[in-house]
């Protein structure tokens, strides 16, 4: 059995209504506080850890844990409106911090988890975070990156992107040592973290987002500056989508309500229910994954079921074995399971693809969709669920 973590000393989650029966939720926040008053004790998260071994929590144990982290990143000073850098691959940490900054009202700044200093130092002195997280094993690449950028002494969490950062003694919620915070020494000879710039000066004067107020609904803008956090922002996703022109200083925005009316239309494409199990496949840092993969789960009710990689020889095996009913592949992920040599590369031989993969596996497929942003999707089930989930955004 896992130790438990330290108990949340905040009050328990605020009731409202299923989604749908009075309309969506303003923020992302209020729609996982939802969820888990609605579904307490039902599975959120069956992650599948990197030796292969899996662990399920409810959505009342992971908001705990959500809780927690939301106390330690209070502490070291994410506040509404500040920005929170996730250097992070797909893990349970990535959804702690990120659901932790929504209910914070502060943004995530989502960065390619396979980023270089270069980018990595225009991330940061782009959008002046107050707070970094990242996985052990890239910590010397990330620490190099903070030392050099705008705001060197910001503090940052060292995670290990897997099951210990959920267990108790996680950095996400244990005070504890952070790198790059600068201490002090007040009269007392107390040690604490850096007082906050004064009102009018420099530091206090750098583009900040407004808080969690969702914007109007519609369709997401291509790209924003980095150093225009709107009010809204629920996520800023850099690198991945850019990789084309790693010199453009933009990022691609995902606002609450975009977020929440993607996430509400991709539930409702799949017939996502509560009983179903959504495999992610794809990249948490994403847009497509934030929003029509996890917060579609989360806004149905139903469960996430997420590895420490992406493992094409498990791939099938992680589908039994969990009972997923929904997965959704791009089209070099689905050719990867396929594992032929002579795999169609295009789209026009999609369909050759999914006849061999349909008849290989035994699962139900959903249509093919085409995005030039992220290639082809196809929406796969398990062989008693049927799945119509459009491409990613």
């Amino acid at each position: 059995m896992r130790p438990a973590p330290p108990a949340l000393d905040s009050s328990a989650p605020e009731s409202f209504a299923p989604s749908g029966s009075s309309g969506p939720a303003a923020d992302l926040g209020a729609v996982w506080s939802r969820a888990v008053a609605c579904r307490g004790t039902a599975p959120f998260l069956t992650f599948i850890t990197g030796t292969g071994d899996s662990n399920t929590w409810s959505y009342r144990q992971f908001a705990q844990l959500v809780g927690l982290t939301a106390q330690r990143f209070r502490a070291l000073g994410v506040a509404p409106g500040t920005a929170v850098h996730l250097n992070l691959a797909s893990s349970p940490a990535f959804i702690m911090s990120w659901l932790a900054c929504a209910s914070l009202g502060a943004v995530t700044v989502a960065s390619d988890p396979e980023a270089e200093v270069p980018a990595l130092l225009r991330e940061l002195s782009g959008t002046h975070p107050v707070l970094g997280i990242v996985g052990l094993r890239r910590r010397w690449t990330y620490r190099n990156a903070v030392s050099r950028s705008a705001t060197p002494e910001f503090p940052v969490i060292e995670v290990s992107e897997d099951e210990p950062d959920t267990l108790a003694g996680s950095p996400l919620f244990t005070p504890g040592p952070v790198f790059g915070a600068v201490r002090r020494r007040d009269s007392a000879g107390r040690s604490g973290h850096p007082p906050r710039p004064a009102a009018g000066s420099r530091a206090a004067e750098r583009p900040r987002p407004c808080g969690p107020t969702a914007a109007a609904a519609g369709s997401l803008p291509e790209s924003v500056p980095i150093r225009a956090l709107p009010a809204g922002a629920l996520s800023i996703v850099v690198g991945a989508e850019s990789a084309h022109d790693p010199t453009a200083a933009g990022a691609h925005l995902l606002t609450h309500a975009d977020g929440l009316s993607e996430a509400h239309e991709a539930a409702a494409a799949a017939g996502l229910g509560q009983d179903h199990r959504w495999l992610i496949t794809g990249d948490l840092h994403t847009l497509a994954a934030q929003a029509r993969e996890l917060t579609a789960v989360i806004t149905a009710g139903a469960t996430v079921v997420l590895a420490a990689r992406f493992a094409p020889a498990a791939w099938l095996e992680q589908v039994r074995t969990h009972a997923v009913t929904h997965t959704c592949l791009t089209a070099d992920r689905a050719r990867e399971v396929l594992g032929d040599e002579f795999a169609g590369e295009d789209d026009e031989s999609a369909g050759e693809d999914l006849d061999r993969l349909a008849a290989r596996t035994g699962v139900r497929i959903g249509p093919v969709a085409s995005d030039p942003a992220v290639g082809t999707t196809w929406a796969l089930a398990a062989p008693d669920a049927a799945v119509a989930v459009p491409a990613g955004l």
